[in-house]
């Protein structure tokens, strides 16, 4: 659900910004892809926001924006990028094999318990999908400002082959960082973002994530002994990070096109 409302003052805009989201739509392993501009010398070019970023901004404890030097900012990519590669050298690695141990259906008795563990292999910080919390801003005043109002709620999302309610449990109890279902990223007292003349730009929105991946097995328990019933799966999830005031971690883009 997406629902905004824009009012076009002298070179004011005002919007205001309320959506639901997943923390990821596939779950797929992604990161980050960005390059240095030549037409913002001290701006990335990021494809999936379709402009340059110019400047990035997070909220503290009091809800208030300060701004991040785009230096170290960069170096928080390249952390995730080779967090990303890490995983997908652990995906590819595995081997989907049989039970190590089988036994017949009619030799398990009536006591045997059965159950699903997630033994976490790896997890890592990553930021979510971008959205837009404004529109496009062509300046043609000597400055101009971009006034937002924002409410986002992040869900968490689990990898394709967690398909009941009981194995996805099992995962987010088994992952070594506090889970958390979902979580609000908001700008209720609103905020300025100051552009130039003859500048184009809008403001953009990310989450910040923490991704866990790993096995998820399934055993059989039954008079002191234990098997796997099925062949463990790699699984995975990403779910928000909150913060101390139980509000969402995540970064603001002043994205120029």
């Amino acid at each position: 659900m997406l629902k905004f409302k824009s009012i076009l003052i002298a070179a004011v805009l005002v919007l205001t910004f309320t959506s639901t989201v997943s923390a990821s739509d596939t779950n797929d392993i992604k990161t980050m892809s960005v390059t240095p501009d030549e037409k913002y010398p001290n701006g990335y070019y990021d494809p999936e926001l379709g402009g340059t970023i110019g400047a990035v901004y997070r909220t503290d404890e009091d809800g208030k924006l300060y701004q991040v030097p785009l230096s170290q900012w960069v170096e928080e990519q390249k952390i995730e990028q080779a967090n990303t590669f890490k995983e997908e050298m652990f995906k590819k690695s595995l081997i989907y094999q049989s039970p190590k141990t089988t036994q017949p259906q009619s030799d398990i008795g009536i006591m045997a318990y059965i159950y699903d563990q997630y033994d976490e292999s790896g997890n890592y910080q990553k930021n979510g999908s971008a959205v837009r919390v404004s529109d496009d801003l062509i300046c043609n005043a000597v400055k101009c400002n971009v006034y937002v109002e924002m409410s986002r709620t992040i869900r968490s999302a689990f990898s394709t082959n967690l398909n009941s309610t009981y194995e996805r449990n099992t995962v987010s109890a088994g992952v070594s960082f506090s889970y958390t279902k979902e979580a609000e990223n908001s700008l209720k007292n609103g905020y300025n973002w100051e552009i130039k003349r003859g500048e184009t730009a809008y403001v953009a929105f990310r989450p910040h994530l923490r991704r866990s991946y790993g096995y998820l097995y399934h055993y059989i328990e039954d008079g002191g002994s234990k098997w796997e019933s099925s062949p463990r799966e790699y699984s995975s999830v990403e779910y928000p990070i909150e913060k101390y005031n139980g509000t969402a971690e995540g970064e603001f883009y002043l994205v120029y096109r």
